[in-house]
């Protein structure tokens, strides 16, 4: 499946925001090179575009220039999909009135997405562990945690008092945006096995 974005034309625009970001910070590619501890002309090449971001990297310059580099630059969500099941999750946790119900999907969704990224990531030989701090028997738990969560938080969704079960629906206007949702999501349970 080809991405939805070009890789040239996002690494260009990822480059003009981390130099933004350094120059928000005060500092000139000199000084910010030292205190990456990289050649300027290494911060140079990632802030033009013509060398690729790291993980670690990232970190680093997050850390220099006082604001988050991972969440800068990013290709968009397309729409539909895994972005549209997300919105229509939490909406419908809000729906409830419960606090804890949309506390309780939101820190699943982050935690899965958590584990998925951090196995992708580890894929590449060449990527380091030094940026999870989660790691053997938390990481264990947290794989076991995660099987059983989805089961817990429907649970508690069923009996809990501060839950309005009767608002965990669709109004009229989303019905047939709700059951295509759910026929997409479902279509994907095939790709699993492949």
């Amino acid at each position: 499946m080809k991405p939805e974005f070009d890789i040239n034309t996002e690494r260009t625009l990822l480059g003009a925001a981390i130099r933004d970001a350094r120059k928000r910070s005060g500092l000139t590619q000199d000084q910010a090179a030292g205190a990456l501890d990289i050649t300027q002309s290494q911060l140079s090449m990632l802030e033009n575009g013509r060398r690729r971001l790291s993980a670690d990297m990232a970190l680093k310059m997050s850390a220099v220039y006082g604001e988050n580099i991972a969440e800068t630059g990013l290709p968009k969500l397309k729409e539909g999909g895994a972005a549209e099941a997300l919105t229509a999750l939490l909406e419908f946790a809000g729906r409830s009135g419960s606090d804890k119900l949309v506390q309780s999907a939101e820190n699943y969704i982050s935690l899965c997405c958590y584990l998925l990224l951090r196995n992708i990531y580890l894929a590449n030989p060449h990527n380091s562990e030094r940026i999870f701090s989660l790691g053997g028997d938390d990481l264990t738990r947290l794989e076991r945690l995660l099987a059983d969560e989805p089961r817990k938080i429907a649970a508690y969704a069923r009996t809990a008092k501060d839950v309005k079960r009767a608002a965990l629906e669709p109004d009229e206007y989303a019905t047939a945006q709700f059951l295509q949702l759910i026929k997409s999501c479902e279509s994907r349970f095939g790709g699993l096995d492949n």
